[in-house]
């Protein structure tokens, strides 16, 4: 028992003593040097801004708390692995920026932080947000985005101010329940997760304007999707969406849709309604065409339609958008006789033969050997 007891002990100052190499060691470095030197700078300045980016920083000297009249504090790109408890003395703080650090957790006296508006806490190894985070009625922008979370706490639901909310680059598999309560939200960016599917509840987002859902995994999105009627900017390119709900046609502030890289087939009619869209990115789906009433789109400025079923030929792509859209949203009939046009023109010469043999391998994947024999015949 007594050899137990010491050998405990031992632990116990051995322990004490790694501890205390590391924080000599922190103390000793360029960066804590550097950060000790500005902190004093500040205190004597009054400044209300503190820059201690890039110093490769652990541990922050305590001396920091004395400068309560901070409003900007600037920690990224170091390698703490925990938020120190003196950052949580500066009750004026409005800005923080802890981008690029080791940060696990957050501690619950994050709350505290009461005047905050603009909090970036990415690229770090979050798992978890404490509740606390709720308390920080006043802020406008929050930055998660590359961590490790899967959901959110549901006190976040007090953001009553909170306009613009990045969640990319986590390990979401569902869109988080909070977030259908958070209607303040102007700005929603889910991209590069794991999500499946939408929930319905979110279309209580009415305030949205931007919406960033690409890179995940979606296959469907519900009809209840057409309830987001200020979006102005929906990007969902990187799933596998193999058709659209009707109700999408409901978006008249859309400018911006971005559908690139889906395994969609067709386009509801409806998208005609969209009379804002200036933007239309449609590139490597699935798609023989378009519905006819997409020639409706009279603000159209880029249509993008690479890498689907139906090629364009090049002399169209050159001709610009409305010419393009023409053409994607016409019937093979109307593509057929536009070219039967050219070659009544030319007459049925083998410039005409070759017109309509192009027009054949560009709608239906090869050309009918009865008209290679009159090219070869002539």
């Amino acid at each position: 028992m007594v050899q137990s007891m010491r050998c405990l002990i031992s632990l116990l100052l051995l322990g004490s003593l790694f501890a205390g190499i590391a924080s000599v060691r922190a103390q000793d470095d360029a960066g804590y040097q550097e950060a000790l030197q500005r902190i004093d700078e500040a205190r004597q300045s009054n400044a209300t801004s503190l820059d201690l980016k890039n110093l490769d920083l652990q541990a922050l000297p305590p001396e920091i708390a004395t400068l309560t009249h901070l409003e900007s504090l600037f920690l990224s790109n170091n390698e703490l692995t925990e938020l120190p408890l003196e950052v949580i003395q500066l009750g004026r703080l409005e800005r923080l920026f802890l981008f690029g650090n080791n940060l696990s957790t957050l501690p619950p006296e994050i709350g505290q932080l009461d005047q905050l508006t603009w909090l970036d806490v990415r690229k770090n190894q979050l798992q978890t947000l404490p509740p606390e985070i709720g308390q920080l009625t006043t802020l406008r922008w929050l930055d998660l985005s590359e961590n490790q979370l899967r959901d959110l706490p549901s006190e976040m639901a007090q953001l009553a101010h909170l306009f613009q909310l990045d969640l990319s680059r986590n390990q979401f598999e569902r869109v988080p329940p909070v977030l259908s309560a958070m209607t303040p939200l102007r700005v929603l960016d889910l991209s590069h997760n794991h999500l499946r599917d939408i929930p319905p509840s979110l279309n209580r987002l009415t305030r949205l304007r931007t919406l960033d859902l690409q890179q995940n995994q979606l296959q469907t999105l519900p009809p209840e999707f057409g309830d987001l009627a200020n979006l102005e900017l929906l990007m969902l390119s990187g799933n596998q969406l193999q058709y659209l709900p009707p109700q999408l046609g409901h978006l008249s502030q859309l400018r911006e849709l971005h559908l690139n890289d889906n395994q969609l087939t067709r386009l509801p009619p409806e998208l005609s309604s969209l009379s804002e869209l200036q933007l239309l990115n449609l590139i490597r789906n699935d798609l023989t065409g378009l519905p006819s009433e997409m020639r409706q789109l009279g603000k159209l400025q880029v249509l993008r339609f690479r890498g689907n079923r139906l090629a364009v030929p090049q002399e169209v792509e050159q001709r610009g958008v409305q010419t393009l859209l023409v053409y994607v949203s016409a019937s093979f009939y109307e593509r057929y006789r536009a070219f039967g046009a050219v070659i009544s023109a030319m007459g049925v010469g083998v410039m005409g033969l070759v017109l309509l043999c192009r027009l054949l391998h560009w709608h239906i994947g090869f050309i009918p050997i009865i008209l290679l024999g009159k090219i070869s015949l002539r």
